[in-house]
């Protein structure tokens, strides 16, 4: 083959490597946003079920390479939404 069609060819590789990783990246993102961002616990019959689904996501995230970068994620979306949701919670509290 010859070099410049290894180079091709090698590039394509490139191209559909980064494109899945990108919709990889983007379903994370929209699975951890779900269950992180929108999971009321008032409307789940089992109140724990966020707190589940994340562990079981961190424990299979453990299985890559990215166990690191998921779990960070994580970490980072659920410092948000408490920080988000504190001035409710402070309100609720004065309240009841």
């Amino acid at each position: 083959m010859p070099e410049e069609e290894q180079r091709e060819k090698l590039s394509r590789v490139i191209r559909q490597w980064n494109n899945n990783r990108l919709d990889l990246e983007s379903s994370e993102h929209g699975f951890l946003s779900a269950v992180i961002n929108y999971t009321n616990s008032s409307t789940v019959h089992f109140h724990l079920s966020p707190a589940f689904i994340l562990y079981a996501a961190a424990r299979s995230a453990l299985k890559t390479q990215r166990a690191t970068e998921i779990t960070n994620k994580m970490a980072a979306m659920t410092g948000r939404v408490i920080q988000a949701r504190k001035p409710l919670l402070t309100l609720l509290h004065l309240h009841s």
